[in-house]
């Protein structure tokens, strides 16, 4: 060769790749890929940033169980992370905890529930033992049912083993929980430091199909608390809280009045369509009443009025939900023989729906009567609730086209049930089109749904065998009882884990949690095809993916962690043709992740739950990615938080910095007012600094590292794989960076520092985060292949560019 070579890298969007792709210098993603790519971030442009540190935000309220985030975005400006643990609901709102301000003072001879607060002495307690106040405060705290707690907490029934099967979706002001163990939930923020969990209370809940066989149901009355007994022994013990709609055929489907004098006729119960008409000559008034609350009010729905020169032809009503209506006359003036009007129901049934309260017998059961049933006949016009202990709850749930939808169960795994429109907490079915709906997906397996998301296609759901799209077959048209078309559109098969919905195209998680696959819409195909976005990094999901979070602004990244406690993420532009991986490590493990969007509107922030073991004890912080560095803003520059579970010290200068008890015993980084000093251990919730400063960060350190592919060349005399290079010299195109390592074989452990700081720069101070190339000559012997690494031990950042290698090749 006629002298050294120049080779130019500047883009390492490819992400980190796999082993497998060691030799694959043909491809694409080979070029902007790397070997190891850990704890960077690659940009869209092409560049790697140094990732941001975490800052510590608080511990878990137990340091030996799980705890999981999930997100809650109401608007641009308020958001919360909420912390879901083994019984408890804690809240964070502007990267501090919620607290407890005020509370009501203790009361002596009061009922206290789990989660009330009392205010007693100055102090706030809250409520861990349900029970009836004594006669002084001392007597119950002594007896361990308060504790001074003034963190905002509500109780749960959630078990730390469970958290991570709670799949979500948000309405406004309000979060819908479901979990097959339990009854779905509703989680509602009606203050910032008041909210409710409740198990949700269903104005019609989703039921089974109805019974086909001959056994029958008598209820003992109509209204309030009675027996339910079954002809056959159909109850089980674990029905208790089920449903049980129990419809009986109608005496009479109609109601009417003759128009012969001033008058009210009887109510008739009605859902869906009803009709109204008249017959005969008459002179008066005839007014349509409706009843929303049982007959205690009325309202005029319409009023009629002839003087024996007309009649009204039957007229067609509709009901979302059950009500009465009832006919009035006034201002009768005459009639002839046979004038009447009448009002009459569509449907032939009465349904009416009780709850089973307790359990007797096979045969017999309490309830407690929702909605008056038609009769005390024994019955074979019954349908059993869909949701119970005894038939399971629903796996997933999602908001699509004004309904709340959910799927799965271990009785029905692949039934859809969509709640009637804007009344996300009705399943009546009915003749209108916004009623509910449910649907069973016609799957070759009867493979579990395991998630829902919607999009402008429809409903895409996916199960542990297939990717189905639900839609009603018109662009112009939403889902309706009578228009629900479904098609499968893959057969990936998928893990019980939300999907992420990203523009028009959702990324979700395959059976195994190995795999995060992208469904799109292809023009080609004329369906959704699902992409495998790990094929190419398939190492980096070991120990598979236990929770996802998608990060929007300002690069779109999806985040994961593993069940090995590594945090990956996918630097992810679709429009860009950009999907790159990277891996990131810290002194632990990463339990959870959870995006909201930030206090001042104007980007993401990345939530973690982190588990640290810190003077041999087991602990889980709430850690979140500092938002400048998120935002790769480094105007302040002594701010910069480039290590973990940090904290910062702004004020007065000092030699002292406080309030590190969360790392106790710990080796931490140190950056004092942009400059490095030497690492510190902490003591007694402290460190002493080699000198004074205004603005302090210390934290654990992590260390980025970039190494990437092979570089290979076609020589004059053939491909360069297999031959001997030897590195010359190395140059860094760096952004606001201070201090790099490099290596021209970082297997053999050699690492030469590039030294930052210029003659220039002023001493006793911080050198400047430099933009600039750095050149580095290295004296290195020949190796096979160009391997060389860069990686920064400092808590500074590194954001490189573009790396030019400058080598010899042994011909």
């Amino acid at each position: 060769m006629s002298g050294p070579i120049h080779q130019l890298i500047n883009n390492f969007n490819g992400g980190e790749l796999s082993p497998l792709m060691d030799a694959r210098a043909d491809t694409g993603k080979y070029r902007t890929g790397c070997r190891r790519l850990r704890n960077f971030i690659p940009r869209a442009v092409g560049g790697v940033f140094s990732r941001p540190g975490t800052e510590y935000m608080g511990a878990a309220k137990y340091g030996d169980r799980k705890a999981a985030l999930i997100p809650f975005n109401f608007s641009r400006t308020t958001s919360f992370q909420i912390e879901l643990g083994d019984g408890y609901v804690r809240f964070w709102s502007n990267r501090q905890q919620v607290q407890k301000l005020s509370a009501s003072a203790w009361v002596t001879g009061t009922p206290y529930a789990v989660g009330n607060y009392v205010s007693e002495s100055g102090t706030i307690y809250y409520c861990v033992t349900a029970h009836t106040s004594a006669a002084v405060f001392a007597t119950d705290l002594g007896a361990s049912r308060w504790v001074a707690q003034d963190i905002y907490e509500l109780p749960s029934p959630y078990e730390d083993g469970d958290l991570f099967e709670i799949q979500f979706t948000q309405i406004n002001d309000i979060i819908y929980l479901v979990h097959p163990k339990y009854a779905p939930r509703k989680l509602s923020r009606l203050a910032d430091d008041h909210w409710t969990l409740v198990e949700v209370v269903w104005d019609w809940p989703a039921l089974l199909d109805e019974n086909v066989t001959s056994t029958t149901i008598t209820p003992s009355a109509t209204t309030g608390s009675i027996t339910l007994t079954a002809s056959t022994g159909i109850f089980q013990a674990n029905h208790v809280g089920a449903y049980f709609q129990v419809a009986h055929r109608r005496s009479s489907a109609y109601t009417d009045l003759g128009l012969h004098a001033n008058g009210v006729s009887a109510p008739l119960r009605v859902i869906g369509s009803w009709e109204f008409g008249t017959a005969g000559t008459w002179a008066s008034n005839v007014e349509i009443e409706r009843s929303e609350d049982g007959g205690t009010t009325w309202q005029t729905v319409r009023t009629f009025r002839s003087l024996s020169d007309r009649n009204v032809a039957p007229i067609s009503y509709d009901e979302a939900t059950e009500v009465l209506v009832r006919l009035r006359v006034q201002g009768y003036v005459s009639h002839t023989a046979g004038a009447r009007a009448w009002l009459e129901a569509v449907d032939s049934k009465i349904y009416g729906l009780a709850k089973i309260t307790g359990y007797t017998s096979a045969t017999q059961v309490s309830a407690t009567v929702i909605n008056s049933l038609g009769d005390t006949a024994a019955t074979t016009l019954w349908s059993e609730g869909a949701w119970s202990p005894h038939q399971g709850y629903p796996r997933t749930v999602a908001f699509h086209e004004q309904r709340v939808v959910y799927g799965g169960t271990a009785r029905e795994p692949v039934r859809i049930w969509g709640s009637a429109i804007g009344d996300f907490e009705n399943f009546r079915k009915s003749s209108l089109d916004e009623a509910s709906f449910d649907y069973v997906l016609a799957s070759t397996q009867s493979s579990q749904v395991q998630w829902m998301t919607g999009n402008s296609n429809g409903l895409i759901i996916g199960t542990a065998a297939e990717e189905w799209l639900m839609h009603s077959g018109s662009d112009a048209t939403p889902i309706t009882p009578t228009t629900v078309k479904v098609s499968c559109q893959s057969s990936e098969g998928s893990e019980h884990l939300m999907a992420r919905l990203i523009k028009n195209v959702v990324l979700f998680v395959q059976r195994y949690g190995r795999t995060v696959s992208e469904m799109a819409y292809s023009f080609e195909e004329d369906s959704l095809k699902a992409q495998d976005l790990t094929i190419l990094s398939e190492h980096v999901t070991e120990g598979g993916i236990k929770q996802t979070a998608f990060q929007s602004r300002r690069d779109a990244i999806l985040w994961a962690v593993t069940g090995d406690g590594k945090l990956i993420g996918l630097t992810y532009q679709r429009e860009h043709e950009v999907t790159g991986w990277h891996v990131h490590e810290t002194e632990g493990e990463f339990e959870s992740v959870s995006v909201n969007y930030s206090a001042n509107g104007t980007s993401d922030e990345v939530w973690f739950v982190v588990k640290r073991t810190i003077e041999g004890q087991t602990v889980r912080y709430l850690e979140s990615f500092q938002p400048a560095m998120a935002q790769f803003d480094y105007s302040n520059r002594a701010g910069l938080v480039c290590m973990d579970s940090a904290r910062t010290y702004s004020g007065v200068a000092t030699d002292t910095i406080t309030g590190l008890g969360h790392l106790e015993g710990e080796v931490v980084s140190v950056r004092a007012d942009g400059a490095t000093q030497v690492s510190k251990v902490v003591s007694g919730g402290s460190i002493a600094l080699d000198r004074a400063a205004e603005v302090v960060v210390v934290g654990l350190p992590f260390t980025p590292l970039l190494q990437p592919t092979k570089i290979e060349l076609q020589l004059e005399n053939g491909g360069s794989r297999g031959r001997l290079f030897r590195p010359v010299k190395m140059i860094l195109s760096v952004h606001e960076s201070l201090g790099a390592e490099i290596s021209p074989n970082p297997n053999a452990g050699l690492w030469e520092e590039i030294p930052f700081r210029r003659s220039q720069d002023v001493l006793g101070v911080a050198p400047p985060l430099r933009t600039d190339d750095m050149e580095w000559d290295i004296n290195a012997p020949y190796t096979t292949g160009v391997q060389v690494a860069i990686r920064q031990r400092q808590p500074q950042p590194l954001n490189l560019l573009a790396m030019v290698c400058v080598f010899s090749v042994d011909s």
